[in-house]
């Protein structure tokens, strides 16, 4: 979970919820500056404490307490997000696979909405060394040089 208290009255809002008033009340965390230079030991108190719920519960207690917070999503979870599908960020695109099998992959669209200049996906992400030689060959190598850095395991 990723938990933002930037300032003082949102951890002051923090500490409320979370059943530790008496947090926001010592002298040691009772500032931004405080906190910081206090961390060592408020990292690990705040740490312990956020392990005892689970990332939704925290979610629904903070979000309309205005401290900033939410679930540090892997890919799959970040791809089903009802905000994410209905801005369209997931896009289908096809590549070669590694076995000449035509393959589609999810990928991340443009965030950007522009109505004059749309961006546009023109090639789908590579494979691992899938560019290998082309790079080499630009950067100026010949195909004996490239084939020694190959047996050589550099590339």
């Amino acid at each position: 979970m990723l938990l933002a208290i930037g300032n003082d009255g949102q951890f002051q809002r923090f500490c409320a919820v979370a059943g530790r008033p008496q947090w926001a009340s010592d002298e040691r965390y009772a500032s931004n500056t405080l906190r910081v230079r206090h961390r060592g030991t408020l990292v690990p108190m705040i740490g312990a404490l956020t392990r005892t719920r689970n990332t939704a519960d925290w979610v629904a207690l903070l979000s309309d307490k205005a401290v900033p917070c939410g679930p540090i999503n892997d890919i799959g979870t970040a791809f089903a997000d009802p905000q994410v599908r209905a801005r369209g960020l997931v896009v289908q695109q096809q590549r070669t696979g590694d076995d000449g099998v035509a393959e589609s992959l999810a990928t991340v669209a443009s965030p950007l909405r522009l109505q004059a200049t749309p961006p546009v996906l023109r090639r789908a992400p590579p494979r691992l060394g899938e560019h290998t030689d082309e790079v080499l060959v630009a950067l100026g190598l010949d195909a004996p040089r490239i084939a020694s850095l190959r047996a050589q395991g550099v590339v």
